[in-house]
């Protein structure tokens, strides 16, 4: 990571988001703070929770690589940086790819005196869809399965 003034909540949870544990990242987060990127919108507590449970089974090795972050005085850091993982595990659906993924991001996380009262991402969807292998042609072998999945939800 590289080294910047960033809030010591913001740097806290970052390590625990390195680290994997959804625990100490809710630990940072204050009472009804929010979660918000491109798949969802305002998650918080339980649903925040789970959400990020559910990334790290989907990419275990994921990161938040922070090449440059910048904090106001008024509680807000912007972070520009790279999510990088693999994806093993099943993700909304979509069974795991084994691709490896960079996907450059901003990041804006609002911090008030009880913790982080916000956290957005933003990052290109077509870009993580590449990378992941779910355009034409590269989702061609994965339909099938991606109707096995459907198909059991269902029942």
């Amino acid at each position: 990571m590289v080294k910047t003034d960033m809030d010591s909540r913001v740097k806290r949870a970052i390590e625990a988001f390195n680290d994997h544990d959804p625990d100490r990242l809710m630990d940072e987060m204050a009472e009804g703070g929010t979660f918000t990127d491109p798949l969802e919108e305002d998650i918080t507590g339980t649903e925040l929770h789970e959400y990020t449970v559910g990334i790290f089974e989907a990419f275990p090795d994921i990161r938040l690589e922070v090449t440059r972050a910048i904090t106001a005085r008024e509680g807000v850091t912007a972070i520009e940086g790279n999510y990088a993982g693999t994806h093993e595990g099943p993700l909304e659906g979509i069974p795991p790819t084994g691709n490896t993924v960079v996907v450059p991001t901003m990041t804006v996380i609002d911090v008030s005196d009880t913790g982080i009262t916000s956290w957005r991402d933003y990052w290109d969807q077509q870009t993580f869809s590449e990378q992941v292998g779910l355009t034409f042609p590269d989702i061609i072998p994965l339909i099938p399965k991606i109707a096995v999945a459907k198909i059991r939800e269902s029942i």
